[in-house]
């Protein structure tokens, strides 16, 4: 229901893209990472008795999980669900299609920047 919750989270990630960036050149070679972004139904729940953690499943942490697996190295890579939510406000790059589970051929996107 929250409008500008995608364009938030696209915000932490390039924050945490351009952090991560900072420290992989500081730290020895073959330091890297990924970051994926999809879009889509997610249910949420605390899990535990004594130690209560809040976990979170659905559409769009896997297709998330799968756009990271996938991202080159210190790319942030969108889904094309997530690209529909942001391509207004952010500045994308074709990166071409992927096989999704349960999807199919989907188009994918290297999130660049915010316009």
């Amino acid at each position: 229901q929250d409008e500008d919750a995608m364009n938030r989270i696209a915000e932490a990630a390039i924050a945490v893209r351009d952090r991560l960036s900072q420290l992989t050149d500081l730290a020895s070679a073959g330091a890297e990472f990924r970051i994926g972004l999809g879009f889509g139904g997610i249910f949420g729940c605390l899990v535990g008795r004594e130690q209560q953690q809040f976990n979170l499943w659905g559409e769009a942490i896997e297709t998330a999980q799968i756009m990271a697996r996938s991202a080159a190295s210190g790319a942030i890579q969108a889904s094309a669900g997530a690209y529909a939510q942001l391509r207004h406000d952010f500045l994308f790059r074709p990166r071409g299609s992927f096989y999704l589970p349960g999807i199919g051929q989907s188009r994918t996107f290297v999130l660049a920047g915010q316009l």
